[in-house]
């Protein structure tokens, strides 16, 4: 490892020298290495009086070939959040849009600004589309143009697993930032053209008016600012190189996903209907009238949720009446319960026999779980619910047992049956496993993927937190985020890998809400991105059943940041998928030729826009390989 550092510094060092021509093969002593592909990536610099302003740094990226997936990255100084976690992100997904393997590729990134920034995860999506660039002058065929970025095109956005383009803050001070950098098209996450300023003002949260921010760039800043969803669309517009995307071709359930799921929702919801039982002994028994009327209202909450259950199974929304069916079930569970404390004259013995049953029942649950084996990708997805289930109900444990020391006994015995039936669940999506198979192999360690998607999440939680003035970011995306932790200290690595996901997306949906709007035309538009993510999947042999199931659910919510969330987090599990594009060969690149995008309305564009250039890329390159090679051997003496 010392050896092939020292030789990619001194490779580094001497690139108009020694760098082979891309697409050549090298020398018995030569390592082939891109050109480094330099970018402006937009942040936000605090002035000495604490005032937020745009500020610019540059992300210089090489791609070396005959590596191991490795990625390297120097930052100075420093960004306000670690960028570590991005830069493992954006690899990954650079991989999976150009087809070319991760494992058989080593990058190289240095970030240099003439000030501290903030947030360094804003700029995942400008070093992704550099690595995109990267890798691709690295196969070029002999005589093919080299691929540019348009230096005349800046863009801000964090990166997801997914391919897309995440939420930011400090939108309009990057616009200043990017048109003093001498941009003319600034281009920001989708959703994000508009946005409703929000400070806390007296402890109370007071809302601005609304923002057009591409009103806004034109009028006042003086360039044009476009939204974009997708790494693929931010390629296209600052190369001028298009990626292929397919139509999405039909609805994500499959015959398969129906005849799985039909007779498993259909049994959950004949099992819920032990209700019945629990209010004929409640009829015949003689217990006090709140007594009756306590568990009574347990009975009720069961029978609606049954009713529910039945009219997603009638619809053939079978993962909705599941859930629906286990929300029952938790209800009918309580009413027995209730039920059996009453008539035991309100002993607590009673009480703490049903949290050892439960402990007992969790305990078999968490074995099964830790047991099973991950020999692909479907039972990555099976397995992983498995795991994070069995974390939900030890917390449901420790939270009745809180409840007791608080006499709160009523809520004891709920979070006593919500423990009892999540451990039934954490069976039941392990009984998945079988019907759908293994599934394609996973080519990376799923405590290495884990642990990436765990510093991803931290580095959103941060960015979240930085933007919204909350200290551990967004409180929900914490606890899913300490969960995560937990789960993957204690070996459940595919449960850690699913929580770090879905806390990586509550915590860019918190930012979002908190610099957007959540309108219809968004809920569609992330149905539509999940839909082609779960297609995609497919086509690599993958049937995403976790992804499908949220799919599924987010269709059955009413309100529309509850619907944007399941969406999000399915596409994000589809997104799991871009693992396999470590494999052994190559897979076909996904590029398809030049594009020409129109000119935007009201903002005509230099004629050089959109255009391969070279201007200035010797010098370009040779400022950045100086950098790069101060961080490689900088890496080796650490080593």
């Amino acid at each position: 490892m010392h050896a092939k550092a020292a030789t990619l510094a001194a490779m580094l060092m001497l690139t108009t020298l020694a760098l082979p021509v891309a697409g050549q093969a090298p020398g018995p002593q030569q390592l082939e290495l891109s050109q480094p592909v330099q970018v402006s990536a937009l942040a936000v610099a605090l002035t000495e009086s604490g005032q937020r302003v745009g500020s610019s740094a540059t992300i210089s990226v090489a791609v070396a070939s005959g590596g191991a997936g490795h990625v390297f990255i120097e930052t100075r100084p420093l960004a306000g959040t670690d960028m570590q976690g991005s830069a493992r992100i954006a690899a990954r997904v650079a991989s999976a849009v150009t087809g070319y393997a991760l494992d058989q590729h080593d990058f190289f990134v240095s970030v240099r600004s003439p000030s501290p920034i903030i947030a360094g995860p804003s700029a995942g999506a400008i070093m992704t589309a550099a690595m995109v660039v990267a890798i691709e002058n690295l196969h070029l065929d002999p005589g093919e143009e080299p691929w540019a970025i348009d230096q005349k095109v800046m863009a801000t956005g964090t990166v997801s697993p997914d391919g897309s383009v995440g939420p930011v803050g400090g939108i309009l001070e990057k616009a200043e930032a990017a048109e003093n950098a001498g941009a003319d098209l600034f281009l920001v996450p989708e959703g994000q053209g508009t946005f409703t300023p929000r400070e806390v003002r007296g402890g109370l949260l007071v809302e601005g008016e609304p923002v057009d921010v591409g009103e806004t760039c034109r009028n006042e800043i003086g360039l044009e600012c476009l939204e974009v969803g997708t790494i693929e669309a931010l390629v296209r517009y600052m190369t001028g190189r298009e990626f292929l995307r397919e139509p999405v071709r039909d609805v994500p359930t499959t015959a398969e996903y129906n005849a799985t799921m039909a007779p498993l929702s259909s049994q959950l919801i004949e099992d819920a209907r032990a209700f019945h039982d629990v209010w004929e002994d409640l009829n015949r028994s003689d217990v006090s009238p709140t007594a009756r009327q306590t568990t009574l209202a347990s009975i009720e909450q069961a029978q609606t949720f049954v009713q529910q259950a039945d009219d997603h199974w009638a619809r053939q929304e079978y993962y909705s009446a599941a859930s629906r069916a286990f929300s029952a079930s938790i209800h009918a569970s309580h009413a027995q319960l209730l039920y059996d404390y009453f008539v035991s004259g309100r002993s607590l013995d009673v009480v703490e026999e049903s949290i050892g049953e439960a402990r007992t029942s969790v305990l078999a649950a968490e074995r099964a779980a830790g047991e099973s084996e991950i020999t692909g990708m479907h039972t990555l997805y099976t397995v992983g619910a498995a795991q994070e289930r069995v974390s939900d109900a030890e917390s449901r444990l420790e939270a009745a047992w809180a409840s007791v020391n608080n006499s709160d006994l009523n809520e004891a015995l709920f979070n006593v049956a919500w423990a009892l039936e999540r451990a039934e669940t954490v069976h039941w999506w392990l009984s998945l496993s079988e019907p759908f198979g293994p599934g394609p192999e996973v080519p990376v360690e799923v405590s290495q993927l884990a642990d990436e998607f765990i510093q991803l999440s931290g580095e959103m939680l941060a960015y979240a937190g930085s933007v919204l003035q909350v200290q551990e970011g967004p409180p929900r995306a914490a606890e899913q985020l300490a969960r995560a932790r937990a789960d993957d200290r204690r070996g459940f690595h595919a449960a850690a890998l699913v929580e770090a996901a879905e806390a990586q997306v509550i915590a860019a949906l918190a930012l979002e809400i908190q610099t957007g709007t959540i309108t219809q035309d968004k809920v569609n538009a992330s149905r539509e991105e999940a839909a082609r993510a779960i297609q995609d999947a497919r086509t690599r042999g993958v049937e995403p059943v976790l992804a499908v199931a949220m799919y599924e659910f987010a269709g059955a919510q009413e309100e529309g940041s509850v619907a944007l969330e399941f969406y999000r987090t399915a596409r994000v599990y589809a997104g799991f998928t871009s693992v396999l594009t470590a494999g052994e060969e190559p897979a076909p690149s996904r590029f398809v030729g030049n594009y020409e995008p129109p000119t935007p309305t009201g903002h005509a564009l230099p004629a050089e826009a959109y255009r391969s250039v070279a201007v200035g890329w010797l010098a370009i390159g040779v400022f950045s390989t100086l950098a790069l090679a101060v961080l490689v051997m900088a890496l080796t003496s650490r080593e």
